[in-house]
Protein backbone atom coordinates (compact mmCIF):
# COMPACT_ATOMS: atom_id res chain seq x y z
CA UNK A 1 0.00 0.00 0.00
CA UNK A 2 1.15 3.38 -1.04
CA UNK A 3 2.74 5.56 1.91
CA UNK A 4 -0.04 8.45 1.13
CA UNK A 5 -3.32 5.92 0.66
CA UNK A 6 -5.08 7.43 3.75
CA UNK A 7 -7.50 4.89 5.05
CA UNK A 8 -11.14 5.95 6.52
CA UNK A 9 -13.65 3.90 8.63
CA UNK A 10 -17.06 5.12 7.51
CA UNK A 11 -19.79 4.14 10.57
CA UNK A 12 -22.88 3.37 9.55
CA UNK A 13 -24.68 2.77 12.34
CA UNK A 14 -27.20 5.17 14.18
CA UNK A 15 -26.04 3.98 17.63
CA UNK A 16 -22.48 4.74 16.28
CA UNK A 17 -20.76 4.54 19.70
CA UNK A 18 -22.65 1.60 20.84
CA UNK A 19 -23.06 -0.23 17.97
CA UNK A 20 -21.80 -3.74 16.74
CA UNK A 21 -20.18 -1.56 14.36
CA UNK A 22 -18.17 -0.10 16.27
CA UNK A 23 -17.05 -2.75 17.68
CA UNK A 24 -15.88 -4.27 14.55
CA UNK A 25 -14.62 -0.54 13.73
CA UNK A 26 -12.31 -0.58 17.05
CA UNK A 27 -11.04 -4.11 15.93
CA UNK A 28 -10.03 -2.83 12.27
CA UNK A 29 -8.22 0.01 13.97
CA UNK A 30 -6.13 -2.06 16.09
CA UNK A 31 -5.24 -3.71 12.80
CA UNK A 32 -5.02 -0.70 11.02
CA UNK A 33 -3.45 1.56 13.33
CA UNK A 34 -2.79 4.59 10.29
CA UNK A 35 -6.60 4.53 9.94
CA UNK A 36 -9.31 7.03 10.87
CA UNK A 37 -13.12 6.42 11.76
CA UNK A 38 -16.20 9.27 11.28
CA UNK A 39 -19.56 8.17 11.31
CA UNK A 40 -22.14 8.85 8.51
CA UNK A 41 -23.05 12.37 10.18
CA UNK A 42 -19.65 13.40 9.31
CA UNK A 43 -18.76 15.49 5.39
CA UNK A 44 -16.44 13.04 4.11
CA UNK A 45 -13.40 15.47 2.91
CA UNK A 46 -11.74 13.65 -0.79
CA UNK A 47 -8.58 16.28 -1.11
CA UNK A 48 -7.71 16.07 -4.81
CA UNK A 49 -5.36 14.10 -6.59
CA UNK A 50 -4.94 11.60 -3.13
CA UNK A 51 -5.37 8.27 -2.28
CA UNK A 52 -7.98 6.89 -0.26
CA UNK A 53 -9.26 3.62 1.10
CA UNK A 54 -12.95 3.65 2.15
CA UNK A 55 -13.93 0.98 4.44
CA UNK A 56 -18.09 1.03 4.97
CA UNK A 57 -19.20 -0.70 8.05
CA UNK A 58 -22.96 -0.87 8.41
CA UNK A 59 -25.20 -2.94 9.94
CA UNK A 60 -28.35 -4.50 7.69
CA UNK A 61 -31.60 -3.24 8.16
CA UNK A 62 -33.88 -5.76 7.49
CA UNK A 63 -32.31 -7.00 3.54
CA UNK A 64 -30.47 -3.75 3.39
CA UNK A 65 -28.33 -0.55 3.90
CA UNK A 66 -29.47 2.28 6.62
CA UNK A 67 -31.54 5.22 4.88
CA UNK A 68 -29.11 7.38 6.92
CA UNK A 69 -26.39 5.90 5.28
CA UNK A 70 -27.88 5.64 1.69
CA UNK A 71 -28.23 9.81 2.21
CA UNK A 72 -24.80 9.76 3.03
CA UNK A 73 -23.73 7.69 -0.37
CA UNK A 74 -26.18 9.70 -2.19
CA UNK A 75 -24.86 13.37 -1.05
CA UNK A 76 -21.18 11.77 -1.98
CA UNK A 77 -22.31 10.72 -5.03
CA UNK A 78 -23.45 14.28 -5.97
CA UNK A 79 -19.65 15.40 -5.53
CA UNK A 80 -16.98 15.72 -7.77
CA UNK A 81 -14.43 13.18 -6.89
CA UNK A 82 -10.70 13.87 -8.22
CA UNK A 83 -8.93 11.23 -6.06
CA UNK A 84 -8.63 7.50 -6.20
CA UNK A 85 -10.48 5.78 -4.18
CA UNK A 86 -11.04 2.18 -3.23
CA UNK A 87 -13.50 0.82 -1.87
CA UNK A 88 -14.49 -2.13 0.55
CA UNK A 89 -17.02 -3.16 3.15
CA UNK A 90 -18.70 -4.75 6.26
CA UNK A 91 -21.93 -5.47 6.75
CA UNK A 92 -23.01 -6.80 10.08
CA UNK A 93 -26.34 -8.34 10.72
CA UNK A 94 -28.00 -9.95 13.72
CA UNK A 95 -29.30 -12.89 12.31
CA UNK A 96 -28.08 -16.43 10.50
CA UNK A 97 -29.41 -16.02 7.34
CA UNK A 98 -28.18 -12.16 6.95
CA UNK A 99 -24.76 -13.60 5.79
CA UNK A 100 -26.72 -14.98 2.85
CA UNK A 101 -27.37 -11.03 1.85
CA UNK A 102 -26.04 -9.61 -1.59
CA UNK A 103 -28.19 -6.59 -1.82
CA UNK A 104 -25.76 -5.01 0.13
CA UNK A 105 -22.67 -6.05 -2.29
CA UNK A 106 -25.00 -4.61 -5.40
CA UNK A 107 -26.28 -1.31 -4.27
CA UNK A 108 -22.30 -0.69 -2.93
CA UNK A 109 -21.33 -1.94 -6.68
CA UNK A 110 -23.84 0.45 -8.33
CA UNK A 111 -22.37 3.33 -5.32
CA UNK A 112 -19.10 2.94 -6.94
CA UNK A 113 -19.97 2.63 -10.56
CA UNK A 114 -21.78 6.06 -10.13
CA UNK A 115 -18.87 7.71 -8.38
CA UNK A 116 -16.06 6.14 -10.22
CA UNK A 117 -14.66 5.10 -6.80
CA UNK A 118 -13.18 1.33 -7.75
CA UNK A 119 -14.92 -1.50 -5.76
CA UNK A 120 -13.08 -4.10 -3.64
CA UNK A 121 -15.79 -5.95 -2.20
CA UNK A 122 -16.23 -6.98 1.01
CA UNK A 123 -17.64 -9.17 4.12
CA UNK A 124 -21.34 -9.73 5.22
CA UNK A 125 -21.49 -10.84 8.15
CA UNK A 126 -24.62 -13.03 10.19
CA UNK A 127 -24.93 -13.73 13.97
CA UNK A 128 -22.92 -10.31 14.41
CA UNK A 129 -24.30 -9.69 18.04
CA UNK A 130 -22.95 -13.75 19.19
CA UNK A 131 -19.67 -12.46 17.05
CA UNK A 132 -19.97 -8.64 19.59
CA UNK A 133 -19.73 -10.77 23.19
CA UNK A 134 -17.18 -13.24 22.64
CA UNK A 135 -14.60 -11.51 20.31
CA UNK A 136 -13.20 -12.29 17.18
CA UNK A 137 -10.48 -14.75 18.38
CA UNK A 138 -13.29 -17.70 20.13
CA UNK A 139 -12.84 -20.25 18.35
CA UNK A 140 -16.94 -20.50 16.96
CA UNK A 141 -15.69 -17.26 15.63
CA UNK A 142 -12.33 -18.42 13.09
CA UNK A 143 -13.93 -18.84 9.90
CA UNK A 144 -15.12 -14.58 10.60
CA UNK A 145 -11.45 -13.81 12.21
CA UNK A 146 -10.11 -15.82 9.23
CA UNK A 147 -12.37 -13.24 6.90
CA UNK A 148 -11.51 -10.18 8.71
CA UNK A 149 -7.50 -11.04 8.52
CA UNK A 150 -7.92 -11.30 4.70
CA UNK A 151 -9.88 -8.10 4.26
CA UNK A 152 -6.90 -6.32 6.21
CA UNK A 153 -4.45 -7.67 3.61
CA UNK A 154 -6.60 -6.77 0.51
CA UNK A 155 -6.96 -3.28 2.41
CA UNK A 156 -3.11 -3.08 3.03
CA UNK A 157 -2.85 -4.55 -1.06
CA UNK A 158 -5.94 -2.10 -2.21
CA UNK A 159 -3.93 -1.26 -5.90
CA UNK A 160 -3.37 -4.67 -6.76
CA UNK A 161 -6.25 -6.69 -5.32
CA UNK A 162 -8.88 -7.65 -6.80
CA UNK A 163 -12.85 -7.88 -6.00
CA UNK A 164 -13.89 -10.41 -3.51
CA UNK A 165 -17.29 -10.80 -1.48
CA UNK A 166 -17.03 -13.81 1.40
CA UNK A 167 -20.16 -13.86 3.56
CA UNK A 168 -19.49 -15.94 7.08
CA UNK A 169 -20.80 -16.82 10.02
CA UNK A 170 -19.67 -18.04 13.76
CA UNK A 171 -19.67 -21.89 13.55
CA UNK A 172 -22.97 -22.59 15.08
CA UNK A 173 -26.07 -24.27 14.87
CA UNK A 174 -28.88 -22.01 14.28
CA UNK A 175 -30.99 -24.06 16.59
CA UNK A 176 -28.48 -22.90 19.17
CA UNK A 177 -27.84 -19.22 18.57
CA UNK A 178 -31.62 -18.63 18.30
CA UNK A 179 -31.69 -20.46 21.79
CA UNK A 180 -28.85 -18.44 23.45
CA UNK A 181 -30.29 -15.25 21.92
CA UNK A 182 -33.58 -15.38 23.49
CA UNK A 183 -31.74 -16.03 27.32
CA UNK A 184 -29.72 -13.07 26.36
CA UNK A 185 -32.42 -10.92 25.63
CA UNK A 186 -33.94 -11.92 28.70
CA UNK A 187 -31.39 -11.54 30.86
CA UNK A 188 -30.98 -8.24 29.28
CA UNK A 189 -34.59 -6.89 29.63
CA UNK A 190 -34.57 -8.28 33.15
CA UNK A 191 -31.58 -6.99 34.35
CA UNK A 192 -30.94 -3.64 32.10
CA UNK A 193 -34.33 -2.20 31.44
CA UNK A 194 -35.35 -2.32 35.51
CA UNK A 195 -38.42 -5.40 35.18
CA UNK A 196 -39.41 -5.65 39.19
CA UNK A 197 -38.44 -9.20 39.63
CA UNK A 198 -41.65 -9.85 41.01
CA UNK A 199 -42.74 -10.04 37.16
CA UNK A 200 -39.94 -11.69 35.85
CA UNK A 201 -41.76 -15.16 35.09
CA UNK A 202 -45.27 -14.20 35.70
CA UNK A 203 -47.61 -15.17 32.68
CA UNK A 204 -50.44 -12.93 32.64
CA UNK A 205 -54.14 -14.45 31.87
CA UNK A 206 -55.23 -13.67 27.91
CA UNK A 207 -57.34 -11.76 29.29
CA UNK A 208 -55.33 -9.10 30.95
CA UNK A 209 -53.09 -8.31 27.82
CA UNK A 210 -56.53 -7.56 25.97
CA UNK A 211 -58.31 -5.33 28.49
Amino acid sequence: MKKNNKIIIINGSSKVKRGTSMHIIQWLKNELPEAVDISYREKLELEKDKTYTLIFVTPIYVDGIPSHLLEFMEELSHEKINSRVHVFFIAAGGLPQNSNNTDIYSIMDVFCTECNLIFHGGITLGMSQFIRNSGFTLWLNKQVFKSMKRLIRYVRNADKCGISHEITNPKIANILFVLFGNLYWIVINIYKNGIPKKIKYQRYKKEKLFH
